[in-house]
């Protein structure tokens, strides 16, 4: 069996290349600081990805993850990813696949910080995501303190989006008032 023909190695080269020189030159460090809620069984040993939605672009799904043991209960996980410039970051989709032993999960909030330095933004998110059809045993306790969705996939706008959202609603509140009280 011949998997090579005579110009095969140049072929394989050639493809090798044209992949290495697919990649985007404008990748940038970002910073993603994921911090797991403290209430128990907060953490989780699933797999968890994330997509960050920007002012200049999306970018594809990526996984989260190092060689440490993440996502543990109360603590703050740094994770350095070179990704394309989206500028400044709006909206994330998280998930996780619901693997491991215990895969529901506390997400307390996240933090992604543009390599530039000058483009971050924060997303609270306290919420489980938990496998839509399971309720934990622990669930009412902290249902009153942390609402939120039963799923695996939640997709968070950044604490400025919703502060500027909610400001707009009240502008169109006043102005409306004002029509109203003036016609």
């Amino acid at each position: 069996m011949r998997f090579l023909g005579r110009n095969g190695l140049k072929g394989l080269l050639a493809a090798a290349l044209l992949v290495v020189s697919a990649a985007p030159a404008f990748a940038v460090p970002y910073t993603i600081e994921v911090r797991t809620g403290n209430v128990e069984y907060a953490g989780t040993d699933a797999n968890v990805c994330m997509r960050i939605y920007g002012t200049e672009g999306t970018t594809a799904e990526f996984q989260i993850d190092d060689q440490n043991d993440n996502f543990e209960r109360g603590r703050l996980d740094r994770f350095v990813v070179n990704l394309p410039d989206v500028g400044t970051p709006y909206r994330i989709m998280i998930r996780h696949d619901d693997t491991g032993r215990h895969s529901d999960w506390f997400l307390e909030s996240v933090r992604v910080i543009n390599g530039n330095g000058n483009r971050s933004a924060n997303f609270t998110a306290r919420t489980w995501l938990a496998h839509g059809g399971l309720r934990c045993a622990f669930e009412d306790a902290f249902r009153a303190t942390y609402p939120g969705s039963y799923c695996l996939r939640q997709y968070f706008f950044s604490d400025e989006s919703r502060r500027a959202a909610q400001m707009a609603r009240e502008a169109g509140r006043v102005a409306a008032d004002f029509f109203r009280r003036n016609r």
